[in-house]
């Protein structure tokens, strides 16, 4: 539900108010970040929906020239447990390690909105 994922996706001080979301294998999805980092826009492609375990997608920001940069892999599953669900993301690959250490900031402060929508 985009109305849900909107609440959490994007780092703590963004919001995301423009977004298209083609949820299909092979479907485009873009979202734009607005706020503590500026204007940023990501997009990619869904590679694999296997709902509700797994989702795989395409990811690369919008360069200022309009062309896309450089395109990694997110991959999440999802993980029934006792308790909720636990869910895993691993995105690769990176060009160097600050890209890398950037996405995983970015990720960790996205979940943090995340349990504070749902914890």
């Amino acid at each position: 539900e985009p109305s849900i994922m909107l609440k959490w996706w994007g780092p703590e001080g963004t919001r995301t108010d423009e977004y298209e979301m083609d949820v299909r294998v092979g479907g485009a999805w873009r979202t734009v970040f607005d706020g503590v980092y500026g204007r940023r826009i990501v997009s990619g492609i869904y590679k694999v929906i296997e709902p509700p375990r797994r989702l795989s997608l395409t990811w690369a920001w919008e360069q200022p020239d309009g062309s896309r940069g450089h395109e990694t892999i997110v991959d999440v599953r999802f993980e029934a447990t006792t308790t909720g669900t636990r869910l895993s993301l691993e995105q690769k690959l990176f060009t160097d390690a600050e890209q890398r250490d950037a996405h995983s900031q970015g990720w960790t402060s996205s979940f943090r909105k995340l349990e504070e929508l749902f914890g």
